[in-house]
């Protein structure tokens, strides 16, 4: 494994870690914000580690800044790898990311974080976290 995929891999098993520890504590913005972040690392962990990202036009090195978990997906599909996660996974959590963050700006008008809400997400963020570690190893 490279050295840089092993960091970004440790940075997202905190985040899933940290999900857990907020949501124990009801802490539920907190929560979802290390979910999303757990799980777009993972994704990016496996672009770094499985592709060789100059022979992709779709995803440039500066592009790995991207919040965006369906993109990241995408491009995934695209080098042959499959991974635990869909597409309507990853629109959920793309739509918790802002509002998990900022209490205006919304992407849901009546956005209100609860414990049903987290625990749909944690499963997909240890889907994904599970998923990642044994295509790695």
């Amino acid at each position: 494994m490279k050295n840089e995929t092993r960091k970004w891999l440790n940075y997202a098993a905190e985040n899933l870690k940290a999900a857990y520890i907020a949501f124990d504590g009801n802490l539920y913005n907190v929560c979802l914000q290390n979910i999303q972040q757990s799980v777009e690392k993972n994704l990016k962990v496996l672009i770094l580690e499985k592709a060789n990202v100059e022979e992709y036009d779709e995803l440039p090195r500066e592009e790995y800044r991207t919040h965006n978990t369906r993109r990241l997906l995408n491009f995934i599909d695209k080098i042959g790898i499959i991974i635990d996660i869909s597409i309507d996974d990853c629109r959920m959590i793309d739509q918790i990311y802002i509002p998990s963050k900022y209490p205006t700006g919304s992407a849901w008008p009546d956005y209100e974080p609860d414990q049903t809400l987290c625990y749909q997400c944690l499963d997909i963020a240890k889907r994904v976290d599970m998923s990642v570690n044994q295509i790695i190893s």
